[in-house]
């Protein structure tokens, strides 16, 4: 009997991604069905995140507790995690139009790292808070995590989103150059290399060791640093404060906070100079993003550079090691 109600709970699970996870362009379509393409492949995506994470839990050892309720968790807690962090940004226009536009998640407004943060969440309470443990887990879970997103960024093309430019070439006015929005104009398919970045980075975290956050801490490095790149490059619905763009800040923060994690135990002097060198580049991307378009300088020579200091951001932080034999006092 209790394994039955874990499995109806992740069918639960499941459906509730298949039904809420949509988007605004994803409901432009002429006869929508109440399940639309994109939520299908966000719950197939989840459910083959689960299927990854019990198979690699069965040949290793595993701090996180295996089965259908575990998988459940995971899922809804990912689920309210994107969509209340995507609220809290949108908080002002909530107050406008009403708290109750919060739970009409149909609307669309969701975001990765509310995802993210949601399936954190789940594995520290998993884990009991045990800091060791909870290290642990988010290692288990960084492999069917990149699946995960792997998946989800291929499925927003049902979605209309994950789109740059206007594509006016014949020639790449098909996939996987480019993929027409709702309205069938072409633009550039960005989730095409968003999801060829989430395969790579798979890739390289394969063999890391696991432990103490080593394999998390990297994914998240690597993935924060392709991501301020190609959300540049988006043209869809992004989600914007002024003209900056929230998951540009987001994957800066999330750069900041690994690198001060890494660098634990270093001499104040050693943290203070990679902390200048991150912030500079930092500000380099800024400058940036205020030039394209604004400036006769050509958008491919500004992409390249911002591509340049997004890689040595990412050096910086995996280059920092901690050193635990000199606390910083």
């Amino acid at each position: 009997m209790r394994s039955r109600l874990q499995y109806l709970l992740l069918g639960a699970a499941l459906a509730l991604l298949a039904f809420g996870v949509t988007g605004p362009a994803a409901l432009e379509v002429p006869a929508a069905h109440p399940v639309t393409p994109y939520g299908a492949c966000v719950a197939l995506a989840a459910l083959a995140g689960a299927v990854l994470l019990d198979v690699a839990g069965k040949r290793y050892a595993r701090v996180l507790p295996g089965g259908p309720r575990t998988a459940a968790l995971f899922m809804l807690c990912g689920f309210v995690g994107a969509r209340l962090l995507y609220c809290l940004l949108r908080l002002p226009y909530y107050m406008e139009v009403g708290f109750v536009h919060m739970l009409m998640t149909r609307e669309g407004g969701f975001l990765l790292y509310g995802a993210l943060s949601g399936v954190a969440a789940a594995a520290w309470l998993l884990t009991r808070g045990d800091r060791g443990s909870f290290a642990e887990a988010m290692d288990e879970l960084t492999l069917p995590g990149l699946a995960v997103i792997a998946l989800c960024r291929l499925a927003e093309g049902f979605a209309g989103e994950g789109l740059g430019d206007w594509v006016e070439e014949g020639f790449f006015c098909r996939l996987p150059f480019a993929a027409p929005n709702v309205y069938g104009e072409y633009q550039w398919a960005l989730f095409i290399p968003e999801a060829l970045a989430a395969v790579c980075i798979f890739a390289a975290c394969r063999n890391e060791p696991t432990g103490e956050g080593r394999r998390a801490q990297r994914a998240l490095t690597l993935y924060a640093a392709c991501q301020i790149v190609l959300e540049s490059l988006r043209m869809d619905g992004v989600l914007k404060i002024g003209f900056v763009r929230v998951s540009q800040v987001i994957s800066a923060a999330a750069l900041l906070v690994i690198l001060l994690v890494r660098s634990r135990g270093n001499r104040p002097v050693a943290i203070a100079a990679r902390v200048l060198l991150f912030g500079a580049l930092v500000a380099l991307v800024g400058g940036i993003e205020w030039a394209l378009d604004k400036t006769p300088v050509s958008n491919v020579l500004l992409y390249l550079l911002m591509a340049a200091a997004c890689a040595g951001m990412a050096w910086t932080v995996i280059s920092a090691r901690q050193n635990p034999g000199k606390p910083c006092e």
